[in-house]
């Protein structure tokens, strides 16, 4: 699965989530509490109609599960022990609106989607395109669009233009990404035409990445479309968006397809957010308002 352009993983993950979280390996995730007062979102209300549609098995402890890898500053962050961010946000506003308090539960990225499948988790939300390869695992409920995008440090805007102006600057990414792949062949097409390689500085992190190019370690930096916006809207005028983002598509909420009627009622209950207004404030709080959608839909596994 990737989040963002973050590498595909094989099915043969189920396999290995299903013995992870029997405890035959090792535990799945790591337990976190509901959220700390101060952390839910204005306007949001239980509508009676979603909430006695909710399956029982959910139903049965009020908690609405999700799996996320809180990495991705602004979508999925952790801050002072808080689950943050526009994930986050839309998560609690969903639960809400099904009558269930919200519960996050850290998981490796590549391993939320397997998880999900074999019925570990009730959902999972973490930047993940609901297009990719390990969609097919499970049913992906569409709640904001995003693209690939480049930053740039303000003073180096002019220079760098197109895929070629990065030829021969720094450009920061996070680790284990297609943006690494891409960037490694642009270098070679830089190379094979006469300029200066890329210099390619690969994070552990998103967050450290996005700190790269905002401290000027790195002249420029290629994400997700949201995060780069944020770290262009957190950096003091110190970075600029270069350019407009490319291969547009939605990212979907990981849904079991296991449980009757729970990828359709997932799939009201964030029309619900967007049809009253909650959504919009959500994405206008974390500047992700470009990538707004008027229509929750599912895609099922092909």
């Amino acid at each position: 699965m990737e989040r963002g352009a973050r590498q595909n993983t094989s099915r043969v993950l189920v396999a290995v989530v299903a013995l992870l979280c029997t405890g035959l390996i090792a535990s799945c995730g790591t337990p976190q509490t509901a959220p700390q007062p101060g952390d839910t979102v204005a306007g949001v209300s239980v509508d009676p109609q979603l909430a006695a549609r909710v399956p029982q098995s959910i139903k049965a402890d009020g908690m609405l599960t999700f799996a996320t890898d809180p990495s991705y500053e602004p979508m999925e962050f952790l801050q002072d022990g808080v689950f943050r961010g526009v994930d986050m946000d839309i998560a609690r506003a969903v639960s809400e609106t099904l009558g269930l308090s919200v519960q996050f539960k850290e998981q490796a990225f590549s391993t939320i989607a397997p998880a999900v499948a074999v019925g570990s988790y009730e959902a999972g939300i973490s930047s993940m395109w609901a297009d990719d390869v390990d969609a097919r695992l499970v049913n992906m409920v569409t709640y904001l669009n995003a693209g690939n995008a480049l930053a740039v440090r303000t003073s180096l805007a002019k220079q760098i233009t197109g895929n070629f102006g990065l030829c021969g600057h720094s450009v920061a990414t996070e680790e284990g990404t297609q943006y690494i792949d891409k960037l490694v062949a642009l270098s070679k097409s830089c190379q094979a035409t006469g300029r200066q390689p890329i210099n390619i500085k690969a994070f552990e992190l998103q967050s450290a990445a996005t700190d790269a190019v905002q401290e000027a370690r790195a002249d420029a930096m290629v994400a997700d479309s949201p995060v780069v916006t944020w770290a262009v809207a957190t950096s003091e005028g110190q970075v600029v968006v270069s350019g407009k983002p490319k291969n547009i598509r939605p990212y979907g909420i990981c849904v079991s397809t296991t449980i009757a009627g729970w990828p359709q009622l997932m799939q009201s209950a964030v029309q619900r957010i967007i049809d009253t207004g909650v959504y919009a404030k959500i994405l206008a709080k974390w500047d992700a308002s470009a990538g707004a959608i008027p229509t929750s839909q599912i895609i099922a596994p092909h």
